[in-house]
């Protein structure tokens, strides 16, 4: 077993929209980070991974991306 339970999850980077760091995960069946402020939302991670916070670290990779 991996310490996938024990990582911090990673920083998160400002919105490319707006610049606000007032950011959250958004889960329910699929898991998104969202900007409080401009309500853009970042590439959605779907039900495959569901360990720990696998969903919620992969959706802030994908949000820190940018591509």
């Amino acid at each position: 077993m991996s310490d996938l339970f024990t990582q911090p999850l990673p920083d998160k980077l400002p919105c490319p929209f707006c610049g606000s760091t007032n950011l959250f995960p958004f889960n329910n069946t699929n898991c998104y980070i969202k900007c409080k402020d401009c309500w853009a939302t970042g590439p959605i991670v779907f039900d495959k991974l569901d360990h720990g916070n696998e969903r919620e670290a992969e959706s802030i990779r994908r949000w820190n991306e940018r591509r």
